[in-house]
């Protein structure tokens, strides 16, 4: 029988080099910044409402664990794609209550809670600042560890498997609704929600051209927590620095020294604005790697600083500063 050889391209992205993450604690947790995107509205609400939330969404996947599709499809269900009365008066998206550890502002409505005689009661609801303070303490409820025997098996399923974690927050009692499951799934498919499931990138793709159309601060995307915006035909990294009031020098280092500060940029390029993570922040361990892609390119992609990548495949570090041609292609391992 003939022999199929499998090619399997991997670059460990965190096992080796697990201090940083394994140091940090919920409770130390910041905030991502909602970015807001420029679509205009389309018409439809649900779709409106991705628009306007699929990048807080995303950053809370790479910060907890939880899948963006089904955050997007719990906040349309149970906000009425942010039109409900909670939503709108409470900033709650979730249809979260109060219980016993809750010490923040309260909302009050009629829900399903009865009092002794069998009437509806008021139920208190956590309210929020603003909807991105209720996309991140819908996560921090989730991953609660008082709440682990509850929700903790879905932080072990594949992130990608939205099916599974919408059957399991309808098993785990989330809603009441015995066909909770299904309308996330259908939201999910018909959405395409899952699209934003995929780990790294916030609303920033590789090769996205940003219009000249739009302003500065809405170029700004997250990667691994770190700002990146994509470059315009035409610009340097002495141009982008000098739009975000950045020295030109500092924002090639970020960039481990791909592009000289007056070099021009291939348009769609991620250039960092910010100095890059040690090590990925978010659930994947492994990158596959395609064919040509260099350890600088993932470490783009990812949002981690080079050598540091270098470092956690026992790779050996570029000579002198480096540039993007000094790069390693990235390692391979064979599998039969």
């Amino acid at each position: 029988m003939k022999q199929l050889l499998f090619i399997l391209l991997s670059v460990l992205l965190f096992t080796a080099c697990s201090t940083s993450r394994n140091s940090r604690s919920s409770s130390s947790a910041v905030t991502p910044r909602a970015i807001t995107s420029s679509t205009a509205p389309s018409g439809n609400i649900q779709l409106d409402y991705v628009q306007q939330y699929k990048n807080i969404a995303m950053s809370e996947m790479q910060r907890a664990g939880i899948p963006a599709s089904i955050t997007l499809a719990q906040g349309i269900l149970e906000s009425a794609s942010g039109r409900s009365e909670l939503a709108s008066n409470a900033n709650n998206h979730f249809g979260i209550k109060c219980a016993g550890n809750w010490t923040g502002k309260t909302f009050y409505k009629k829900d399903d809670d009865r009092g002794a005689d069998g009437q509806l009661i008021e139920s208190c609801f956590r309210k929020y600042n603003d909807a991105q303070e209720s996309f991140f303490d819908h996560s921090e409820f989730l991953r609660d560890p008082r709440k682990s025997n509850r929700y903790g098996f879905l932080f072990n399923l594949d992130k990608r498997d939205y099916k599974s974690w919408a059957r399991g927050l309808q098993s785990s009692g989330y809603a009441t609704s015995q066909i909770y499951a299904d309308q996330l799934i259908d939201l999910i498919e018909r959405l395409r929600l899952y699209e934003y499931d995929q780990p790294g990138v916030v609303d920033i793709k590789p090769g996205e051209i940003i219009p000249e159309s739009v302003p500065p601060q809405n170029r700004i995307g997250r990667v691994n927590d770190v700002k990146v915006v994509n470059t315009r035909p035409g610009e340097t990294i002495a141009d982008i620095a000098r739009i975000y009031n950045l020295q030109a020098d500092k924002v090639a280092d970020y960039n481990d020294r791909a592009y000289t500060p007056a070099e021009y940029v291939p348009p769609g390029t991620r250039i960092f604005i910010q100095k890059k993570q040690k090590s990925w922040r978010g659930q994947a361990t492994h990158h596959f790697v395609k064919e040509g892609q260099t350890m600088l390119e993932i470490a783009q992609l990812y949002g981690i600083r080079l050598d540091n990548l270098l470092k956690c495949n026992n790779l050996q570090s570029r000579p002198g500063a480096g540039s993007r041609r000094e790069d390693p292609p990235a390692r391979q391992t064979r599998f039969q």
